[in-house]
């Protein structure tokens, strides 16, 4: 495909698989590692409540005071199996740092598999 920046967009004017009634049209900029690390910031801010909530659901954790929740958001609940601890990006509950570096990996590999489904479409 076309490299294009930020702004310019691929269009196509034939459907993006035989026989859909839709075309697509979408950036086909590089991948901005810089740019997903801002929205994995984001999503992980946006699940915040959706993980206080899990952890008071949780007996022990639900009259601890606020600040071990946020204690808790921040540098993960730690978990141990057979008496050692496990490595934290096995935690129900991950540190801050983790949970960050794993959405930015995640939306990493769906626009890099995405990028390579568009250039595909515009070669033909």
């Amino acid at each position: 495909g076309e490299g294009g920046g930020e702004g310019e967009f691929a269009c196509m004017d034939h459907p993006f698989l035989p026989g859909a009634d839709m075309t697509f049209m979408g950036p086909t900029c590089e991948i901005d590692r810089a740019d997903l690390e801002q929205k994995a910031v984001l999503l992980d801010l946006r699940d915040r409540p959706r993980m206080i909530k899990r952890l008071r659901e949780q007996k022990q954790w639900e009259h601890r005071p606020d600040e071990h929740l946020e204690q808790a958001f921040e540098e993960g609940v730690p978990e141990y199996w057979r008496g050692k601890r496990k490595n934290n990006m096995w935690w129900r509950f991950q540190p801050k740092a983790m949970r960050r570096d794993l959405l930015a990996a995640e939306l990493y590999a769906v626009r890099t598999y995405t990028k390579a489904i568009v250039d595909l479409a515009l070669e033909q």
